[in-house]
């Protein structure tokens, strides 16, 4: 799927200020970003800067949003998971402590995200939520001390990877259909990782490996040879008796941390830690001999990631800074000579099932991007302020000006009104939707009202869904 071609943050004043913001190490604040807008600058600093980001967005539902705009975006829907430059890091488990056994494909999330930012320097975009970083994460050194890697070529004695895998507590079956799973057929293997999107068909010639694969469940035919693979074992399950650490000292100093809501993630972390209390004290009264540890060991309160978020540049979305706050002196940004508008967009199927929508997307439902002149009170603020741990930390105030989109309610005489109006005013107009029949049906319908006349044709065109349509008037 193509990624979006317009591209309409791309030489803003505002990108450039955040860009030169995170990379002196940082701490920002941009407001008045609504709807899809948030996803717009995060993709757009992305593509400049590059590096990794996490986007903490308010709950799980909001995340799955996000991450649906950005693999929008980005052009990555239906890409395999291990080339995506954006993933999801959901939590392990429906509630702290829960005895039944956690879904396998939301550990599989964690441990890609996990294994990505210990072996790999890929630019990453991780989207998240506050219950998901509450939970604590095994340490480096238990990862590298539960990997194993094989590459064609090797000399692996099947006997050997049969324990290694009974070892790793994964279940042998006559067809692996979930991580955790394996099955052997005379020289092939067939091993599901909880390292990657796909299950590996491994063919060994005595005890050399000759050929790696990853396979559909589906159907079994082969999607993609490979070089080398990682064998992980489910990870949770292992550390749940040994200690872990707090996500944000797991992850690298440089990752940036960008957050929609301070006060409403410390919320939600400290009551993330209280299930865990209350569910842990309900196994004791079960059970005095509890292995599990207790869960200050296994979930972070928020002070504890609150102070880890001061080592990260950071990006706050809202009115005012809940980690730094300061007397601001301004500064104005240069005059920029394009500027945006966007309008609605239906909402795509999340690609990794965490959190479905029961929305319907419209053949009426599209997204309009509008371009008009710049506003001098737009401004960007740098200022010096003191930080919870550093002196001297320096605070960038970013002031979009972006609403809601109109509602049209599949009126197609106000949506007309609505793009005469803005083309008048000088906008850029961009429609919007996942479907090229979609877009077809909506230029005949507009069409047919205006009897083909050519000023109600000047917009452009995105075949890509995004979450929530906004204006901005800068």
């Amino acid at each position: 799927m193509a990624s979006i071609s317009n591209q309409p943050y791309k030489n803003d004043a505002h990108i450039d200020a955040i860009v030169k913001a995170l990379r002196d190490g940082g701490h920002l604040l941009c407001s008045n970003l609504v709807a899809s807008s948030k996803a717009f600058v995060v993709e757009e600093t992305f593509r400049q800067m590059g590096g990794q980001h996490l986007i903490v967005c308010a709950d799980k539902e909001d995340a799955a949003y996000f991450y649906n705009d950005l693999e929008s975006l980005l052009g990555e829907r239906g890409m395999d998971y291990s080339k995506k430059q954006v993933l999801f890091y959901p939590t392990s488990y429906k509630r702290p402590y829960e005895p039944e056994k956690p879904d396998n494909s939301y550990i599989l999330s964690r441990t890609e995200v996990l294994q990505r930012v210990s072996t790999s320097e890929r630019k990453t975009l991780i989207v998240s939520y506050p219950e998901a970083l509450s939970e604590k994460v095994f340490t480096r050194k238990l990862l590298a001390k539960n990997t194993f890697k094989i590459k064609v070529g090797d000399k692996v004695n099947l006997d050997f990877l049969t324990d290694l895998l009974y070892e790793y507590e994964f279940e042998n079956v006559d067809f692996v259909v979930e991580p955790g799973q394996f099955a052997i057929r005379g020289g092939l293997v067939d091993v599901f990782s909880f390292a990657n999107d796909y299950p590996y068909r491994i063919e060994f010639f005595g005890d050399e490996v000759d050929s790696i694969r990853s396979f559909n469940i589906a159907d079994q035919l082969s999607i993609e040879k490979l070089k080398q693979i990682v064998l992980l074992p489910n990870m949770q399950e292992r550390a749940f008796i040994e200690e872990r650490e707090a996500i944000l000292q797991y992850l690298p100093d440089t990752t940036t941390v960008w957050l929609t809501d301070m006060a409403f993630f410390a919320t939600q972390v400290d009551k993330e830690y209280d299930r865990a209390v209350e569910a842990f004290e309900k196994m004791q009264e079960q059970d005095e001999e509890v292995k599990a540890l207790k869960p200050g060991l296994l979930f972070s309160k928020s002070d504890e990631l609150l102070s880890n978020l001061t080592k990260h540049p950071t990006v706050e979305f809202g009115v005012s800074s809940k980690l730094i706050t300061n007397n601001l002196d301004c500064f104005v940004v240069p005059p920029r000579t394009d500027a945006k508008r966007v309008v609605e967009s239906p909402l795509s199927p999340f690609a990794k099932g965490e959190a479905q929508s029961d929305d319907k997307q419209s053949p009426e439902r599209a997204t309009l991007i509008e371009t008009g002149d710049f506003n001098p009170r737009s401004n960007v603020r740098l200022p010096q302020c003191d930080s919870p741990t550093t002196d001297n930390c320096k605070l960038t105030t970013v002031n979009f000006r972006t609403k809601p989109q109109p509602i049209f309610s599949k009126n197609f005489n106000l949506l007309i009104d609505d793009i005469n109006e803005r083309k008048a005013e000088g906008y850029r107009v961009i429609v919007f939707s996942e479907s090229s029949k979609q877009l077809s049906r909506i230029q005949a319908i507009l069409n047919d009202i205006n009897h083909n006349d050519e000023d109600h044709r000047d917009f452009e065109t995105e075949t890509i869904a995004i979450h929530g349509g906004f204006i901005d008037e800068d």
